[in-house]
């Protein structure tokens, strides 16, 4: 019997597998080798991979920039107002359109805000907001224009703002236009020579390089001591040039005030007001007359807290006997002296009254704390005078020619006249004036 060889199944599965494994293409190129498959799937996989960090890393970024965006946005804030001559603190900032993908006109917007000056010492501004539209492209902008409403101004001295004034005008704070609305300004001393604070409500200011243009002011000066006198609230026009500024009062159109750039000296002049106008000032009577006047006073720097004044009373004369109608004649007073104030206390030097030839000289005193007035007042009346007055009141003009002669070297001496004048200034209406004659005449033949 023969046997049969048998080739193993391995062999045979080989030559299955080379003949299914053969690719046509490659008989067709002979002897070239196959290249390998590439799979799709996994090439996918990688690029979704790295499109998930790569977006991951943008939002990272873009939550980093939105998440620090306030803070950047403070920082850049503070720095800005520095620039501009202001250190600057805020309760809230929010800023709109400021991410390129936003839309709309950027702009940051403040509220509760208050700002320092760094060049003007004693200035300060709390601010109820502030809008700031901003020009050029994200992160490089600039403001283009400030809005501020609502705005308490506090100030040392009228001088100081004066000063902040001009740092407006052309300092560092003129590099943006601004529009200001509802402005309150307190001056807590007018200067160091004239304790008095003032107060102004503006309703708009405007402010561009080289000038500050101001609407609808309201001022108000308190005066302690002296209820009576009425010093607002009262519009005013306000005008600034030649180194001063120049106040006049709706409610006071016959007045005009003055004060230098430097806050050193104060002028006031009065044009002739009539008594119907003084009593609705002073509530009380007053003969009929009209009154004018000026003052001229250094309120800071050397020989401050004095001044001048002059007084014209046009239409009154001192109330005298008939027989001193001849002296003190005429129709009008004047009243003129010197001012120096000292803390709380007004002394009025080198006081004159003049009437027709009659004239007093003396002091007088206002203590602001008591509230208290005092005036002493001193004069004579040659006796020679007197003597002719009295003649030409009874007897007529030809009787005081006689007189006049008679008592030529014959009648000497003097009446000597003093006047007092005490009284509250809260009280003005009520002040006393008692006046007191002292004769002292001699005949001699």
């Amino acid at each position: 019997m023969r046997s049969k060889l048998v080739r193993p199944n391995v062999a045979k599965d080989e030559q299955t597998s080379d003949l299914e494994t053969r690719d046509p293409d490659d008989e067709a190129r002979g002897s070239e080798p196959r290249r390998p498959r590439v799979r799709l799937g996994r090439v996918l996989l990688w690029v979704l991979l790295v499109v998930s960090v790569a977006l991951a890393c943008a939002a990272g970024a873009v939550y980093y920039i939105v998440q620090s965006l306030p803070e950047r946005i403070a920082e850049k804030v503070k720095e800005k107002a520095r620039e501009r001559g202001f250190e600057i603190q805020f309760s809230s900032v929010r800023a709109t359109a400021i991410l390129p993908w936003e839309d709309g006109d950027p702009a940051v917007s403040l509220t509760g805000v208050t700002l320092t000056s760094n060049e003007v010492e004693d200035v300060s501004l709390d601010v109820e907001s502030i809008r700031v539209p901003l020009t050029g492209t994200f992160p490089s902008f600039e403001p283009e224009h400030v809005y501020v409403d609502g705005v308490k101004l506090q100030t040392k001295s009228f001088a100081t703002l004066i000063a902040f004034e001009k740092s407006a005008k052309s300092g560092s704070a003129a590099k943006t236009p601004a529009d200001v609305t509802e402005v309150s300004i307190r001056i807590r001393s007018v200067s160091e020579g004239l304790p008095i604070a003032a107060v102004a409500e503006v309703e708009r200011v405007e402010l561009r390089p080289g000038s500050v243009e101001i609407d609808g002011v309201t001022v108000e000066i308190p005066v302690p001591f002296i209820d009576d006198l009425k010093l607002g609230p009262v519009s005013a026009d306000i005008k600034r040039g030649d180194g001063k500024t120049t106040i006049k009062l709706d409610g006071l159109p016959y007045a005009t005030v003055t004060i230098d750039d430097a806050g050193e000296v104060l002028g006031l002049d009065v044009s002739p007001v009539d008594d119907g106008v003084l009593e609705k000032l002073i509530p009380t009577d007053l003969p009929e007359m009209t009154v004018s006047g000026s003052l001229s006073a250094k309120i800071a720097g050397k020989n401050a807290r004095s001044g001048s004044f002059s007084v014209l009373l046009d239409g009154y004369a001192p109330p005298v006997p008939k027989e001193a109608q001849g002296i003190v004649f005429g129709k009008k007073t004047k009243v003129k002296g010197n001012v120096r104030v000292d803390g709380l206390i007004v002394y009025l030097n080198d006081l004159e009254v003049e009437a027709g030839s009659f004239k007093m000289k003396g002091q007088g005193v206002a203590n602001i704390l008591k509230g208290t007035l005092e005036i002493r007042l001193k004069g004579s009346i040659p006796c020679s005078e007197m003597a002719v007055s009295a003649a030409g009141a009874h007897f007529g003009p030809e009787a005081a020619i006689f007189a006049r002669a008679l008592s030529s070297g014959h009648v000497g001496g003097n009446i000597a006249v003093a006047v007092n004048v005490d009284g509250k200034l809260s009280d003005i209406a009520n002040v006393k004036i008692v006046p007191r004659a002292s004769i002292g005449c001699r005949l001699s033949l």
